[in-house]
This record gives structure tokens, C-alpha cells and sequence, in this order.
């Protein structure tokens, strides 16, 4: 597709989004995902207290011993227990707490989101094909999460093995590890792109049968939408990506160094605003996919 059709079609996208942005049935199943992950980032910044104490610190143990091998110290649950490290610590602490909260509803939210913008489209064209969107059940939320963790092993492979193949390089160079680190936030974002479609495909799209699709039907629809579209396809996640995620991804990463410079208390605010800025993400995600598998449809 010749580059100014693209941006047409992408600014098209965009349009769409900004329509039915105000309608409550696209933003709900995105601020359910949000607040299970406040609720997690609530217990982790209260740590200390008895009995949420009970509760994390098997856990972080767990994932201590499990990282130990990428550089993060073993003991790692016993140095979260003190101040001012509870909060220096809080970022990575974080993200493994709230994994299986990403793993368990992230998709299934994506997904939720895309098919009510669907509904609204249809709701405004008076379309009767809103009957047409695939029945959802049990298996089709295991699908998505199946899909969605083998793109995270995907994601984690790729953070955790380039930094130590850049090690020499990478070291005592805060420049360096800046530049390193939005490269691998921009190839991380491309690497993911053919699959962008997958978990909206799974409540929007269907099967000759006007079923959900399978994990394969819905796998290989997404490949040939990227085929179609690539350049949106990589923008439809890195452009709001980059503008709402990366500059509190930075922030809150050891190379950036704030909780060490300024007050460790202020690591659970940039998180809190990291956990909106995926939501909002999430939300231009699920409206463009949607638009964009919706007019191929037709």
C-alpha cells in the first residue's frame, strides 16, 4: 500500500477511535484490567503490612531464585522488606506481581474492547451484522490466553537476552543504555506487530461458520492483515506506545535512576501512571484493530 493511502487509512483509524471513544461498553473491560493491576501495585507498596506480607513474600522469593540468573539478586524479597529499597525495588517487583493478571485478563480485555467498538460502529451505521460477531465462551478466553503468552515469551525472551549479548558496551553508559533501551522497545514492538490482530480477531472476526476463530484461524488472519497493512500494522501499538508508555517505562527503569535521585515513594506514582498509560494504549489498540478488521470484512 503506497505510503500517503497508509497514513489515509491510518489517520481513518484514528477517526474512528476518537467516534465512539465516549462509550462506556469500550472502556470498561480496560479499567477492570486496570484496577486488578492497582489493586496488585496497592498490596506491593503496602508490603510490609503483616498480613499482605504473608501473602507476596513466598512469592517474591520464588521469583527471586527464578531471576537470579539475570542479574537480580536471589535475596531480593528480603532487600524489598526495608526502606528505601522497598521502593527502589517496586518496578520489577511489580511486573512479576502483576503477571498473572496480564496473562489471565490483558487479552481477554483487548479482545472486549474491540468487539464494543464493533457494536458501536455497527449501532451508528444501523448495521444488523452486530447478530454476526462470534459467540464467546470458556474456550475462546483459553485461546486468547494462550495466544497472549506465547507472544510474552516472545517479549521476554527478547528483553532479557540482547542487554547481555550488549553488556561491554551497555556498561557505566547511561547514554548507552537510553539509546539501547528505546531500540529495544521499537524492535520489541515490530517483532509483536503480526500478531496485533489476534486477540480482537478472536471478537470480531469469524470463521466460515461465524464462529470465534481458532488459535491457527486466528493466528494466520493476523499474519495476512500485517501482510496487508504493515505500516499500520506497527503503528497501531508503537505510536501510542511511545507516546504514553515508553517515557514512564524509562522512568521507572534502573538506567533512569529516579527513585534514587528524587523521593523513592514517587516509583509507586510513576507506576500508577504506567499502569493509565497501558490502559489508554490499550484502548487505541483495540479501536484501530477493530476498525481496520472490520472494513476487510466487508
Amino acid at each position: 500500500m503506497p505510503f500517503l493511502r497508509s497514513l489515509n487509512k491510518f489517520a481513518d483509524l484514528y477517526r474512528f477511535i476518537f467516534k465512539n471513544i465516549f462509550s462506556l461498553g469500550v472502556w470498561w473491560p480496560l479499567l477492570l484490567l486496570a484496577g486488578c493491576s492497582v489493586i496488585v501495585l496497592i498490596g506491593l507498596v503496602n508490603y510490609t503490612e503483616p498480613a499482605l506480607y504473608a501473602i507476596f513474600n513466598p512469592f517474591l522469593k520464588t521469583v527471586g531464585s527464578m531471576t537470579s540468573g539475570l542479574g537480580i539478586s536471589p535475596d531480593f524479597s528480603e532487600q524489598f522488606s526495608h526502606y528505601p529499597a522497598h521502593f527502589r525495588l517496586l518496578a520489577i517487583q511489580f511486573e512479576w506481581a502483576k503477571l498473572p493478571v496480564t496473562l489471565l485478563l490483558e487479552g481477554l480485555t483487548i479482545m472486549l474492547a474491540a468487539r464494543a467498538f464493533a457494536r458501536r460502529s455497527f449501532a451508528r451505521t444501523g448495521s444488523s451484522e452486530v447478530a454476526l460477531l462470534p459467540h464467546l465462551d470458556f474456550v475462546t478466553w483459553l485461546r486468547i490466553v494462550f495466544v497472549w503468552f506465547v507472544i510474552y515469551l516472545l517479549i521476554v525472551s527478547i528483553a532479557y537476552s540482547l542487554p547481555s549479548l550488549f553488556e561491554t558496551w551497555l556498561y557505566a553508559s547511561p547514554r548507552r543504555a537510553q539509546i539501547f533501551d528505546i531500540g529495544l522497545f521499537t524492535m520489541t514492538n515490530i517483532l509483536i506487530a503480526p500478531f496485533v490482530y489476534a486477540f480482537p480477531l478472536f471478537g470480531v472476526g469469524v470463521d466460515s461458520k461465524h464462529n470465534s476463530p481458532s488459535i491457527a484461524g486466528a493466528l494466520k488472519r493476523s499474519v495476512q492483515l500485517f501482510r496487508m497493512y504493515p505500516f499500520i500494522s506497527v503503528f497501531i501499538v508503537l505510536l501510542p506506545s511511545f507516546l504514553l508508555v515508553y517515557p514512564l517505562t524509562w522512568a521507572v527503569s534502573p538506567s533512569a535512576g529516579f527513585a534514587a535521585k528524587l523521593q523513592p515513594e514517587l516509583m509507586a506514582y510513576l507506576l500508577g501512571g504506567l499502569i493509565v498509560g497501558n490502559m489508554l494504549v490499550n484502548l487505541f489498540y483495540a479501536g484501530a484493530a477493530a476498525k481496520l478488521i472490520l472494513d476487510e470484512n466487508h
